[in-house]
């Protein structure tokens, strides 16, 4: 990680999984001009941990109801969302509690840790930055 721009030269794909990518570093790029920013982990199955990112929005679609409003009318039937996705191995042995930030997604607390004996992923809560927009794009 941060290890500068690269301009991609070549893709090369195995059906629609990208298989490896051709890319020449440009270290004196700026970042904040980049246009596309990618964030990987090596595809190493015993070095790969499995976890849930799980965001909520909020409970009602409105900001205030009016006193002839039905609550019913206006409930958030969506406002969990979960994501799976793959960490680094150091993501096997975090406690729970644990707050962490994942790239270009957020800060996550650990809700429930990796499971070594199933192999059930680890469970990361979102933390609410403020914003009206999150980073899934929906409505916080």
């Amino acid at each position: 990680m941060d290890w500068g721009n690269a301009f991609i030269k070549k893709i090369v794909r195995t059906g629609d999984v990208v298989a490896a990518i051709e890319a020449e570093l440009n270290l004196k790029g700026d970042f904040k001009k980049t246009d596309k920013k990618v964030t990987w982990i090596a595809n190493v199955e015993s070095s790969l941990t499995p976890c849930i990112l799980t965001t909520f929005d909020h409970l009602i679609t409105k900001d205030k109801l009016e006193e002839n409003d039905k609550i019913e009318d206006y409930v958030n039937h969506d406002s969990v969302s979960s994501v799976e996705a793959l960490g680094d191995i150091n993501m096997k042995t975090l406690p729970v509690g644990s707050i962490i930030q994942f790239e270009r997604k957020g800060y996550f607390r650990l809700d429930r840790a990796f499971d070594s004996k199933t192999g059930k992923a680890g469970e990361f809560f979102n933390v609410p930055d403020g914003k009206t927009v999150n980073r899934y794009g929906a409505k916080a």
